[in-house]
């Protein structure tokens, strides 16, 4: 499927904006032949989106078997952190839903350090997409979920930040220390996010 050309929808509020993304997620994955694959994203601004996938009709929507779910980074903190992203998810929407353990992909944020955690999720990464390397031509993932902090930041890659210099080219991840409340995080990198069908 080719890339669609961006476009800037304004909503009245933060409840149609839920009510707006939920619909073109559902849209997306209906498109998508065979196993789709999400990428999620963290903060406050996502909350509403995920309570409302958790109720029908958009539960009862999603092709639950072959949609797979992924975090485009979380802070190096257990899941039940009230810091971690992906148990923010957890709580507001998979734990309640159909979500087949194995099509959660949540980030080894248990795992040693950040490095060795980027790593560990590399290597899912890489398994579930088949190859090595990533084809411009073949996204990683079909829906990236993304917001923007105050300072810029997306996905824990800030600007002017340490992205380029601590991963490497064509590297899929990046771990190590970021400047939200000195939490040190795992992130994709800004050469793999941008690989998403949309």
């Amino acid at each position: 499927m080719p890339a669609r050309r961006p476009q800037l929808v304004v909503t009245q509020d933060a409840e149609a904006l839920a009510e707006a993304a939920a619909r073109r997620l559902l849209d997306r994955i209906a498109e998508t032949p065979g196993r789709a694959a999400i990428c999620l994203t963290g903060g406050s601004t996502p909350e509403p989106l995920y309570r409302l996938l958790a109720t029908n009709p958009y539960r009862s929507r999603i092709p639950w078997e072959r949609t797979h779910w992924f975090m485009g980074d979380d802070r190096f903190v257990p899941p039940e952190d009230h810091l971690s992203n992906m148990g923010m998810v957890r709580r507001l929407f998979l734990d309640s839903v159909e979500a087949p353990r194995a099509n959660v992909h949540g980030m080894p944020t248990t795992e040693g350090s950040p490095e060795i955690a980027a790593r560990r999720y590399e290597a899912e990464l890489k398994r579930f997409y088949g190859r090595d390397r990533l084809d411009p031509a073949r996204p990683l993932f079909d829906v990236v979920l993304m917001g923007v902090g105050p300072d810029g930041h997306t996905a824990s890659l800030f600007p002017h930040g340490p992205t380029r210099s601590t991963a490497s080219p064509g590297s899929w991840r990046r771990g190590g220390s970021v400047s939200w409340r000195s939490t040190r995080s795992v992130s994709a990198t800004a050469a793999s996010l941008p690989t998403a069908r949309c």
